[in-house]
């Protein structure tokens, strides 16, 4: 505009009729002041094309804008028209990276406190704005205590959680309880458990800390009673319990503090005696209580001295004879026998129905303090082979006698009735159905090997014992090769190797891969899945456990200490054991052929021998008995034994008491083609036997190639 007007006044200035020293003198100042307005303006044009956008912080932020000690933000902004920038905490300007020329526009911090920062923007006039951005810094969370009152506390008592912490925005506890507000939190744990607190500050970082609540459970008190529960003068009575979980165990009316699972008492009166079960930790105790009662009375109770059958087995329909023994016999005591023979006299023998089935007869005998009962069991039916034919070994599958075997060995049912057996000679593992129908499960027949594998692929070398878990899993002794194997449920006969070097022959505890054994014959498997092999040339009994680690239960831990001792763990010695049956409560059985013994391994590793006199070969009944190289072994679910009792060609039954029979056989006379029929019968050579409970049958096998049947 003002270039305009100045034009505009100049034209009208030469338009104007004037003298020349007028006109001249006008030119002259026109000029001057045209060259100083074009100087001017001339600073103008150049100012603007320098600065084509005005000074101005658009964006000044911190991201995040709170945060945590230690932590860092980032200062971010967006400025036009700046020639300088500088960036203050209010103390003191910090450093901004890379600001000449202006290019920087953000940069990193870590403050220890709360800050103002502040941005100013310079021109090239010096012309300067500002902005600001708060950055908020939280301390981290101090949880100053975390504690639980009290510590212990017995199942279905509370406990309370109890806290100091100081700069949270917000506190939570683990094990479903979340979100908490207050300073406490009572819980009701139902075992012992660890509390987590986590305080969580405003910026989002969290500090923890733990207390834990121990739980001490009561102990349970399985079982607590007295046999007998009534006694009279001069008698005793036993206590007994199953405690579990507890620390210590005691009983009142004088007893006190005991140990072990029994106790003998003798009261004078009637008595109820109180267990008390104590689990105590770290000063905190619980406790759990029963009782039982023993009746005292001047009469004496009643006792049963012997209760017998003539015979232990016999054929179909037979008839046996029963004779009680018991006192008081002066007619103060009633006795009566069930399965329909009724009343009974001390001393005089009755004899039984026609028994179709085997049987058990219960004597009971009661007077006015009280009643005591015994039993015995009878046999019986038929003995009759079941599979392969005696006498004709060879190989083949099929349907009952059809079947051919070679050598069969151990001999184990499943569930449903199946029977799983070693074929020795054969070297392969067969099964048979419920219907006798004998097929091939595993190994190559004829052809000895370590090979594992599926099926028939899989190679055996003179294997010999067998056994099932509760999951159908086989385990095999593979003597030849001195390794144990296992057959896969469920896999077609998968068969891996689980312990021992093929054909590599030693003692040697530890890893599995790494262990060794003699010669493993028989073979177990308790409820937990770990086995227990009879390691017949080290005169030995091994473990292999459920984490692969083989040691040596009972027996010497070096070779060639083979004898008859009974002890505890390594103190004990064996001769050649072969078969081995465990119960419901771990007790190991073990046919230790070589002493012609029937012996008992604790869980514990103590030995003893429950039937049969070491060194004494032979055929006797009863206790003492003898056997005459025993070889195989089963149990059954009231813990009566059955033994094949190889070179008196016969079954043995032993009780839980070590009372021995004969049940099935006639010792010194065989019959190697078992015509089979009633009870006893007449057997060739047993080796193995199982029990199986869906039949009722006993499953054994024998040395003339042939498996048989009998009732237990």
């Amino acid at each position: 505009m003002r270039h305009q007007q100045f034009l505009t006044s100049f034209a009208s200035l030469l338009r104007l009729p004037r003298s020349r020293a007028s006109i001249a003198k006008t030119l002259t100042v026109t000029a001057a002041s045209l060259l100083i307005l074009l100087g001017v303006t001339g600073c103008v044009v150049s100012k603007a094309n320098s600065n084509t956008a005005p000074l101005a912080i658009v964006s000044f932020t911190a991201a995040p804008a709170t945060l945590t000690t230690g932590q860092t933000t980032l200062l971010s902004w967006s400025v036009t028209g700046v020639k300088t920038l500088t960036l203050s905490d209010g103390s003191s300007n910090l450093s901004i990276p890379a600001i000449t020329p202006v290019s920087a526009n953000s940069v990193s911090i870590t403050p220890t406190a709360t800050t103002t920062y502040t941005l100013t923007a310079v021109d090239n006039h010096g012309a300067s704005v500002t902005a600001t951005v708060l950055v908020t810094v939280v301390p981290l969370p101090v949880i100053t205590a975390f504690t639980a009152t009290p510590p212990l506390i017995s199942d279905g008592q509370s406990s309370t959680l109890a806290w100091t912490v100081t700069g949270a925005a917000t506190l939570s506890l683990d094990n479903g309880i979340g979100a908490v507000t207050a300073n406490s939190q009572v819980v009701q744990p139902g075992g012992t458990t660890t509390y987590t607190l986590t305080a969580t500050n405003a910026a989002g970082a969290s500090t923890t800390a733990t207390a834990t609540v121990t739980v001490v459970l009561a102990p349970i008190i399985v079982s607590f009673a007295a046999n007998p529960a009534e006694i009279g003068p001069g008698q005793s009575s036993t206590l007994s319990w199953y405690v579990v979980g507890a620390t210590s165990v005691s009983i009142d009316n004088g007893i006190g503090v005991v140990t072990g699972s029994s106790i003998s008492v003798s009261p004078t009166a009637t008595t109820t005696y109180t267990l008390t079960a104590t689990n105590a930790v770290n000063g905190f105790s619980v406790s759990s209580a029963a009782s039982t009662t023993v009746k005292y009375s001047n009469v004496p109770a009643p006792v049963i001295a012997a209760f017998n059958a003539s015979v232990p087995s016999i054929g179909p329909g037979g008839v046996v004879t029963l004779t009680p023994v018991f006192t008081p016999a002066d007619g103060s005591a009633t006795a009566t026998i069930d399965q329909g023979i009724g009343p009974v006299t001390s001393g005089v023998p009755v004899n039984s129905n026609p028994l179709n089935a085997s049987t058990t007869f219960t004597l009971t005998v009661t007077n006015s303090t009280g009643s005591t009962s015994a039993q015995t069991r009878v046999l019986a039916g038929n003995v009759a082979v079941f599979a392969g034919q005696p006498t004709s070994a060879g190989y083949q599958d099929g349907q009952g006698t059809d079947a051919r075997f070679f050598q069969p060995a151990g001999i184990v049912p499943d569930k449903i009735g199946n029977i799983y057996l070693v074929d020795q000679g054969n070297q392969v593992i067969r099964s048979i159905t419920p219907g006798g129908l004998t097929s091939t499960l595993a190994g190559t027949a004829d052809t000895s090997g370590s090979l594992d594998g599926v099926g028939l692929s899989a190679e055996f070398n003179n294997p010999y014992g067998i056994t099932i878990d509760s999951a159908g899993n086989l385990y095999i002794t593979d003597a030849g090769n001195a390794t144990i194997r296992e057959i896969l449920a469920n896999t077609g006969g998968q068969v891996v190797t689980l312990a021992g070097t093929p054909l590599v022959q030693g003692f040697q505890d530890g890893p599995a891969a790494t262990a060794t054994f003699g010669t493993p014959q028989g073979i177990a498997v308790d409820k937990k899945g770990n086995l227990y092999i009879a390691d017949s040339l080290n005169c030995n009994i091994r473990k292999l456990d459920t984490l692969g680690n083989v040691s040596t239960l009972a027996g010497p831990t070096a070779p060639g200490l083979c004898g008859s001792q009974d002890g505890t763990g390594s103190a004990a010695r064996f001769r050649n054991p072969v078969g081995l049956a465990i119960d419901s409560v771990g007790n190991l059985y073990v046919a230790d052929q070589g002493n012609s013994t029937i012996r008992i391994i604790s869980p514990q590793g103590l030995v003893t021998t429950l039937a049969g006199t070491a060194g004494v070969r032979g055929s006797q009944d009863g206790s003492p008995a003898t056997f005459h190289n025993p070889l195989g072994i089963a149990i059954d679910s009231v813990g009566n034994l059955y033994v094949t009792d190889s070179l008196n060609y016969t079954l043995r039954k032993v009780t839980p008491q070590g009372i021995v029979s004969t049940i099935v056989g006639k010792s010194g006379n065989p019959d190697p083609t078992v015509t089979g029929g009633p009870l006893p019968s007449r057997i060739g050579t047993p080796t193995q036997i199982a029990v199986d409970p869906t039949s009722g049958n006993l499953f054994f096998t024998m040395a003339i190639q042939a498996i048989a049947t009998a009732p237990y």
